[in-house]
């Protein structure tokens, strides 16, 4: 990061930001400001026109945003803000190498928490593609957004117009002219003539989404040239069913398991999908592993309420998709996408009335009240599901999010998930649908809670994520 009062630069790693630093460093109007690494020399380097500041070279918008204002600057009393974007293909590669420069290879090696990081390095370039390193931390929309909002003052550079279009942005505020300095100007991604497999290209999607959705829309030709091959094999694609109660869960995987060409079971593989040792993988859904794991629960055409052995292979045959529901699916989001590469995920939400009302019963059997440590539980982990589902949406992760009250007795919300799905409704499903739904054990409509639960409620609560993932306008 580099700032003087009118200019202030954030610097996303691995996007030409070191030949940015030079330039401003000789450009702009004293004192300029070197934001740099805490652990980085800089006795005697300080100067009237160059000062020095330990803190993080690398910090986000969001970040910024607080280191400045404890010297009581805003980021609205800066004239320009400047970030640089690269395409993700480049970035990954250059972070790659990186990696394996000698000075940066031998810190690393000094701490055992980065070993997974150093094994990474230390494979070949389509290893590391699939794994989730990146040279940023936290989350990439934190260094153009603040709560959602890209500030106006803020200029989003691509690294192909860096030379040209940094001085042009600066030149208002220049004290003199200068050539720009552009260091590793080269395409490492070209020059290296590597070929990248889908799951390779979708890692890398998925690590850089936010830059490669908004500034390299042309990257997704790569992709589709990619599908366009996997298409002819005629692959299945992977679905999951998730939310807050296997309740609701249950319902709506029923209701789909009467649709020809889905199917989605539980139980058999829950062992596998633990995140402390998470080992699904492919293989566990090959039509050999997969029938005999769950050889009861297949549905055919003709009779959906069949489940007889002897329909499951002419139900696999035409089958789009095939997967699991699990209740955690939103704690392994990551693991998942390592594991399939391309899958979907039907979230089912509820709101945190609904949600309490629900697990009241579990908790208390004829009571509708909790323990206080019984409900912060509740509410820290409908939190914590909100966070990781945001996250995903952010990486790109197909996650279809549903509200459970749109579900009950709504056929139109069936209707739109298969549309999600790229399927039609099948003449039965209505007729079945609601004859489930006419079945459904109502929920309590009262709560008894405390004053203190209500506090925490209200406090903790991240009402504000729930609003954005339901939000229909």
């Amino acid at each position: 990061m580099v700032f003087n009062k009118d200019v202030l630069f954030i610097h996303l790693g691995k996007t030409g930001g070191m030949s940015v630093t030079k330039y401003l460093g000789k450009v702009l109007k004293p004192p300029v400001y070197y934001v740099v690494s805490k652990d980085e020399k800089t006795d005697g380097l300080s100067t009237d026109k160059i000062k020095y500041l330990h803190w993080n070279r690398h910090g986000n918008l969001v970040e910024a945003q607080e280191f400045l204002l404890e010297s009581g600057i805003k980021l609205s009393d800066f004239k320009l803000i400047l970030i640089i974007v690269r395409n993700p293909f480049q970035m990954d590669l250059s972070f790659y190498k990186h990696l394996k420069t000698k000075r940066y290879y031998e810190t690393l090696a000094k701490n055992s928490l980065n070993e997974k990081l150093l094994n990474a390095a230390l494979s070949d370039y389509k290893s590391f593609a699939k794994q989730p390193f990146t040279h940023y931390k936290g989350n990439l929309k934190d260094y153009f957004e603040i709560e959602g909002k890209k500030p106006a003052n803020l200029k989003v550079v691509k690294f192909e117009t860096l030379s040209t279009e940094i001085p042009e942005l600066i030149e208002p505020f220049s004290i003199k002219n200068c050539p720009f300095p552009h260091e590793n100007k080269s395409d490492p991604y070209k020059e290296s003539n590597i070929e990248l497999s889908i799951q390779e290209i979708l890692s890398i999607k998925r690590k850089y989404f936010w830059i490669w959705k908004r500034y390299y829309p042309e990257n997704e030709n790569v992709l589709n040239d990619r599908n366009a091959i996997l298409s002819k094999r005629l692959e299945k694609k992977y679905l999951f069913i998730s939310g807050w109660d296997k309740f609701p869960i249950k319902r709506l995987t029923t209701t789909l398991n009467f649709h020809s060409q889905i199917v989605i079971e539980s139980e058999g593989y829950d062992h596998l999908m633990k995140k402390e040792n998470f080992c699904l993988s492919k293989i566990h859904f090959s039509e050999d592993k997969f029938c005999q794991v769950y050889p009861d629960y297949f549905n055919c055409n003709e009779n959906p309420g069949n489940y007889s052995q002897s329909n499951i292979l002419k139900k696999w045959e035409n089958i789009q998709y095939v997967g699991l529901n699990y209740p955690g699916i939103d704690r392994i989001f990551n693991e998942l996408f390592f594991a399939l590469g391309s899958f979907k995920v039907i979230y089912i939400i509820m709101n945190i009335f609904s949600l309490l009302n629900l697990k009241s019963r579990k908790f208390s059997n004829t009571k509708s009240t909790f323990t206080d440590d019984e409900f912060v539980k509740i509410i820290n982990r409908w939190n914590h599901s909100l966070v990781n589902i945001t996250k995903a949406l952010d990486c790109g992760d197909e996650v279809i999010c549903v509200c459970y009250e749109d579900l009950l007795g709504n056929f139109n919300t069936l209707i739109q998930i298969l549309n999600h799905l790229e399927l039609k409704v099948e003449d039965y499903m209505q007729g079945e649908y609601l004859k489930k739904e006419q079945k459904t054990l109502k929920i309590p409509q009262n709560i008894e809670l405390t004053l203190l639960q209500k506090n925490y409620l209200e406090c903790n609560a991240r009402i504000d994520l729930y609003d954005k993932l339901t939000f229909k306008g």
